[in-house]
């Protein structure tokens, strides 16, 4: 019980610090999803611009489907092999979408071209990423 006051209150100071930033903007764009990790907020009367939320979330989504992992396990800074592939996976269709990776991934900037080039790498010479990545890129055909 008292795990959860603690929760709740965090939750409340996080929703007042939402709504204290949204005060400040003139226009909202609100979309599904709508969290501070997909939208970028410019200060000072500006707006909320959507970032490609929608496609973030359905390469998400598949990958979550065909590995069955959710997205919080491979942004962690494990070294496994199936968070590795589904890392590679996720950063080669956000940039099939013109979206930045790394607005979603916790890695730095030197990250990105080593993940492009790591995912030709492995989808050249291993059959299981390959046949992983294949089904992640048909499943992403028919939904986007």
């Amino acid at each position: 019980m008292e795990n959860e006051t603690i929760y709740l209150k965090k939750e409340i100071e996080t929703l007042k610090k939402v709504i204290e930033r949204l005060t400040t903007c003139i226009r909202i764009i609100a979309s599904d999803g709508f969290t501070d990790e997909s939208m970028k907020l410019i200060r000072e009367g500006e707006e909320i611009i959507s970032v490609n939320y929608q496609i973030v979330k359905r390469i998400q989504n598949t990958i979550h489907e065909i590995l069955g992992l959710p997205f919080s396990d491979y942004n962690s800074e494990s070294k496994r092999t199936d968070l590795y592939f589904a890392r590679l996976i996720f950063s080669h269709h956000c940039e099939r979408h013109s979206i930045d990776p790394l607005k979603y991934i916790t890695r730095n900037r030197t990250m990105r071209g080593y993940y492009q080039k790591k995912y030709r790498d492995e989808y050249g010479a291993n059959p299981k990423f390959k046949q992983i990545a294949d089904e992640v890129k048909t499943k992403l055909s028919e939904t986007i």
